[in-house]
């Protein structure tokens, strides 16, 4: 499994408006991440796909169907991790969401919560870099 520092996970959250995934359990953010990062992520953790994202969000990545110590991918999350992936998807491009699409339903589900314990639209869409009226089709469902 990967650990991703706590200063990198604060720069990405700062930088990218992600949420604090520690204000989760594990199965709810499994539940909100899209298909193909779920499967990622039963297999390497969601630290690994946090760090699979961070670096090549938006991009396809290609998984070795052997794995050398010199690959990129072993650099990132480790052997363990790269094999994992190796089993499943070895010979294949991954191809990696960004940041924000691979985190939006849990940045979704904090606006709902925040929305409940009394923040207002308003200051939803300020801090999360949104207009009001997206964070109304969050809250309200027409979205």
């Amino acid at each position: 499994m990967v650990n991703v520092s706590n200063m990198e996970y604060d720069k990405m959250v700062k930088w990218h408006g992600i949420p604090d995934l520690s204000k989760f359990d594990d199965a709810e953010v499994l539940q909100r991440l899209p298909k193909l990062m779920r499967q990622v992520a039963v297999l390497i953790g969601l630290a690994g796909v946090k760090c699979l994202v961070q670096n090549y969000g938006g991009r396809r990545v290609f998984i070795p169907q052997e794995v050398r110590l010199e690959h990129p991918l072993v650099k990132l999350l480790g052997v363990g991790s790269t094999l994992l992936l190796a089993s499943t998807y070895g010979g294949d491009d991954l191809r990696v969401p960004t940041v924000e699409n691979t985190f939006r339903g849990v940045r979704n589900l904090e606006i709902m919560r925040r929305s409940i314990q009394g923040e207002t639209p308003r200051q939803l869409a300020k801090e999360y870099c949104l207009t009001p009226r997206r964070v109304y089709a969050i809250l309200y469902g027409s979205i």
